[in-house]
């Protein structure tokens, strides 16, 4: 007997095949038509489904359907009747798609299929519960099923025994742990039903203490949890229930501030939100199980749902419960409900014992080697072939130990949103820079050209001259504060591909697509949630845009100093001559600034001269005079303050000649009022003043980069250029132009572009505030990073010996759904997996699943010591992860990924340079 699951119209479309009981075949729609989270009804799912069985639509005995239609609209009917006239843009807008799709499901199921059965409509969480339990190693478990909203339900809990399902209680709409979660996720600008993971993946990266979280106790005012976890929403925090927006303006005001841009800067506030929410979340959850556990008293549990795949929670749930055992079903959300549908019918409806048990979720299209070299071939693609699975796993394991990154195309596509190593990227954990390196290759993070320089507390530098201990200025962006970090990690890898360009009078940047630029939008949006403000956009985002501006610093602590030391010299030798040691900081400043600007030194027949020059018709002549006589006191003559003492000669020859001038760095961290003091004497000096704008002119370029860097900490935007000397005997001049918290750069349509670049690029990873200070071409601006971590894949025989996870482990792990924190001890040997709080999102692999992947994963463990490799998606940004060998190729050669293996061929990117392209062109997250 088959049975055919469905689940379309909201999203992730699926479908999954029943013989006789037994999951034979399941794919979602979107691995077909390469749209992310497809909708459609899955009709390439469907037909995939049957040709796996070398069936027709007539071998099917029923089809299940992953949810009750009428109930559903009944809803949104009354949600829409109570909220009205708030909700009417919304049930206006929503009505085509129920008229002509949601409530036409048996019509649209017969004629796209040409079917004449039974169509049969299961409840949506009892689709979510069957998914879990009919499949779990359990013959009885309890069940818990939580996502966004099902037809009225967001949560239920229940117990499964033999083919029953029970399902005793429910929490209904509005409230609802998955909405809120989507919420949040919209408030801090990410795409709903989507990006959740991504707020899960940052939480980490916050405050996860709840009394040291001020968002952790904001949360709580928004959700009333009773002890036996049931829970009740105050909606008028929420606007989903009728409008198209979640978060409402209350609940902006809540959290500080108004929805992010997706493409800004993640802040420490966004991270401390994310964390509040998940520990919100975890505690909520938690007192649920601990009820459902006390009203089964099962030791076995199975859970379904989207937020099922919380894989950061999934992890403590046996540490934090009392349940022994837990399942659950890989495709948690609602593409597993075309399995719960289908299971549910033979098995609960039907009466027919549970004879299968999902231990694999290698359930989608496989292609022959056969199939695979048609295509190589008929596309004149050059690969070798290996000689057999030994010489596969050995050359793959070494092409990985040799940090190349490797497209990995093996067997059957995998079911649910995790790449599991059918369609996976794999490469080396071992590797400290290879975080990185794949956030360029494959997913093209934030990296700069080899023209940029960054600022480090030892002044500019280019990226390529950075030490690993080096500490590099970042902005902190809630406060405007230019703050110095440790370096912890440094990326340099050789591109080939397009980059942004910028250039105009105050920028000059050279960066890859992804990369953040510190700007700001002008809207016209009225609504004062949205005000205009600085944030981060993405380069790729500003080409051939307007109105984008560059933002100053508004604080420089740096530290206060009472005194400077002036070295002494031999005392022997000049032991007759008064010395002066202290000088009080603010006056050395003063008079610095002045000798950088206006002084020299001279050695005449036993006299060390030192010169400050000055017009006696100047309007700062008794301002430096006074000055200057409160360290010694100066005579005056032709033009100059002139000054003989060997001990300050001493010191001040170092600056040397006029093109040798700089102010020491260790001056240039000062607290920010002594910095006004030198800065206001370099301009009395050789500054000019016009306009709300200085202007400062020297012939070192040293000394250009100081001004450049103290004119930062003072809240000034700063650009330099530069006037190259006809004449050799000339030096060129700098001119430093700073503009006091200058809003006026804009970015024009015609300042922006991209352009193909090949060569080195470069990039750091700092601990927080990724927003880094760098300038090309004199022109200052501040990019960032990223944040997201990669996951681990490990054997299962071996994954006790890296993680502290629970014993046996469960067979979630093999799905990707569980985070476990690496044991200390390894946690620096596999630095491109390990999480920024010590944990990894793991993958565990048994022989009987997938006898390659645990192979390669082995025999990498044999050439490093470390049987872990990195697993990331087979994906080109903003794609569905890749399907067919077409997909495959398609994303290596429009990515970084160096090798190909697939099947028994072995792909090269280099071999196949006709067909390069760059794929962040057009990528969409």
């Amino acid at each position: 007997m088959y049975i055919l699951g469905i689940s379309c119209f909201y999203h992730d479309s699926s479908a999954a095949l029943l013989k006789d009981g037994t999951i034979v075949a399941a794919a979602e729609e979107e691995r077909f038509t390469r749209k992310k989270h497809d909708t459609s009804f899955p009709i390439n799912a469907v037909k995939y489904c049957l040709q796996s069985q070398n069936i027709t639509i007539k071998d099917i005995s029923y089809i299940g359907f992953y949810e009750k239609p009428f109930l559903k609209f009944e809803r949104v009917l009354s949600q829409h009747i109570e909220l009205f006239p708030y909700s009417f843009k919304t049930f206006v807008s929503s009505m085509p798609s129920w008229i002509n799709e949601k409530l036409r499901v048996p019509k649209i199921i017969k004629k796209k299929l040409s079917y004449t059965g039974d169509v049969l409509f299961i409840e949506h969480h009892l689709a979510h519960a069957a998914s879990s339990f009919l499949v779990s190693p359990f013959k009885k478990a309890a069940i818990l099923t939580t996502d966004g909203v099902g037809e009225w339900t967001t949560t239920s809990y229940g117990l499964g025994e033999g083919t029953e399902i029970h399902l005793m209680k429910e929490i209904r709409f509005p409230s609802s742990l998955g909405l809120l979660y989507s919420t949040i996720t919209a408030y801090l600008g990410f795409t709903v039903n989507n990006s959740e993971y991504k707020v899960m993946g940052l939480s980490p990266y916050g405050t996860m203490d709840r009394e040291k979280n001020p968002y952790y106790q904001k949360l709580t005012k928004i959700i009333d949890v009773k002890d036996d976890g049931s829970y009740r929403f105050d909606m008028d925090y929420f606007t989903y229930h009728y409008a198209d927006r979640m978060p409402s303006k209350k609940l902006c005001r809540l959290l500080d501030g108004p929805i992010r841009n997706p493409e800004s800067e993640i802040t420490q506030r966004h991270k401390d939100i994310a964390a509040a929410l998940q520990m919100l979340l975890e505690d909520t959850l938690t007192k649920i199980l601990n009820h459902v556990y006390e009203v089964t008293r099962c030791p076995n549990l199975v859970i379904a749902g989207g937020v099922a795949l919380n894989c950061v929670y999934n992890g403590k749930i046996l540490s934090k419960t009392k349940f022994k055992e837990v399942w659950i079903q890989p495709n948690a959300s609602d593409g597993g409900t075309s399995i719960g549908a289908a299971s549910y019918i033979y098995h609960t409806i039907l009466g027919n014992p549970r004879n299968y048990q999902q231990k694999t979720a290698y359930l989608g299209p496989e292609f022959t080697d056969d199939e695979i070299s048609y295509f190589l071939n008929k596309n004149k693609i050059k690969y070798t072939e290996f000689r057999d699975e030994k010489d596969l796993i050995a050359k793959t394991a070494r092409l990985i130990f040799e940090n190349n990154v490797v497209g990995w195309f093996q067997g059957r596509m995998e079911w649910g949103p995790r790449a599991l190593g059918a369609r996976s990227i794999l490469s080396n954990p071992c590797n400290l820079n290879m975080q990185e390196i794949l956030n360029l290759k494959v997913k093209h993070r934030e990296c700069y050209d080899d023209k940029t320089q960054i600022l480090t507390k030892n002044g500019w530098k280019l990226f390529k001259d950075l030490t690993k201990n080096e500490a590099v200025a970042t902005l902190n962006p809630e406060t405007n504060e230019l703050v110095y970090q440790q370096i912890e990690q440094k990326t340099e890898y050789k591109y080939s591909g397009k980059m942004v360009y910028f250039k105009n009078k105050r920028i000059n940047l050279l960066v890859t697509p992804e990369h953040n630029i510190w700007a700001k939008k002008i809207t016209n949006h009225s609504d004062s949630i949205y005000k205009n403000q600085f944030e981060f956009e993405k380069a790729i985002n500003l080409v051939s845009r307007e109105n984008v501006q560059i933002k100053a610093i508004k604080r420089w602590k740096g530290q206060e100093k009472k005194y400077f030391l002036l070295p002494r010299i031999n005392r022997k030798k000049y032991s007759h001559l008064w010395q002066l040691h202290k000088i009080r900081m603010d006056i050395w400043l003063e008079f610095l600034g002045y000798y950088i600007s206006e002084g020299c030194f001279c050695y005449d027949k036993g006299h060390h001269n030192i010169y400050v020059a000055q017009s006696l018709k100047s309007k700062h002549y008794e301002k430096i005079k006074k000055c200057l006589n409160k360290i010694y006191h100066w005579g005056y003559n032709s033009g100059s303050f002139k000054l003989s003492n060997k001990q300050l000669f001493e010191y001040l020859k170092q600056f040397g000649k006029a093109k040798d001038k700089f102010i020491p760095q260790e001056l240039l961290g000062v607290s920010e009022r002594q910095l006004k003091i030198l800065f206001e004497a370099l301009m009395r000096g050789d500054g000019t003043y016009r306009s709300k704008q200085y202007k400062y002119t020297t012939v070192s370029k040293k000394l250009a980069d100081n001004v450049q860097e103290l004119g930062l900490k003072l809240g000034y935007s700063v650009t330099t250029s530069k006037e190259v000397s006809n004449n050799p005997n000339h030096n060129d001049v700098y001119y430093v132009r700073l503009n006091k918290g200058s809003k006026t750069s804009y970015i024009r349509k015609n300042q922006s572009s991209l352009i193909y670049y090949r060569g080195k690029v470069y990039c750091v990873t700092v601990p927080k505030y990724n927003l880094l200070c760098v300038k090309r071409d004199e022109k200052i601006v501040f990019s960032g990073n990223s944040f997201r971590p990669f996951a681990p894949v490990v054997c299962e025989d071996d994954a006790s010996k890296y993680f502290e996870c629970d014993t046996p482990i469960p067979e979630a792990t093999d799905f990707m759904l569980m985070v476990y924190p690496v044991k200390e001890k390894w946690r620096a040997k596999i630095p491109a997996v390990t999480h920024v709080d010590g944990s990894g999102r793991l993958q565990t692999v048994r022989r009987f699943q997938n006898k390659l992947y645990h192979d390669v994963i082995k025999e990498f463990g044999k050439l490093s010591g470390i049987p872990i490799l990195i697993n990331t998606s087979f994906n080109i940004r903003g794609e569905p992860i890749v399907c067919t060998p077409y997909d495959a190729y398609k994303c290596m050669m429009g990515t970084g990924i160096d090798y190909l293996a697939i099947g028994k061929f072995l792909v090269k990117r280099e071999d196949n340079q006709n067909d390069l392209w760059d794929s962040e062109i057009y990528a969409k997250d």
